[in-house]
């Protein structure tokens, strides 16, 4: 992230260029639609690991865990409680 311009610990910065870049290999190189784009990103501050409880041992995500754990960042992200599903966006 650093070379395209945001500095390490500039969380937003990351994740903004992580939008473009999806938006440009969605778009430009594999032809989607403009409303099939990934619209919302965010950077988690920590890994999805088995030690914190948020994988699976066969490395499935727990998205009851997930959605316990991230509901306010969910609900910022999607607006409603649980963070979307069909239709959310």
């Amino acid at each position: 992230a650093a070379r395209r311009g945001a500095a390490p610990g500039d969380v937003g910065a990351r994740e903004e260029i992580l939008r473009g870049e999806c938006a440009r290999l969605l778009v430009e190189e594999a032809g989607f639609a403009a409303h099939e784009r990934v619209a919302r990103v965010r950077i988690l501050p920590e890994p999805l690991t088995t030690e914190n409880g948020l994988l699976t041992g066969t490395l499935k995500v727990r998205r009851p865990a997930v959605l316990e754990r991230w509901q306010g960042l969910l609900r910022e992200m999607f607006g409603r409680e649980g963070g979307g599903g069909a239709g959310a966006g």
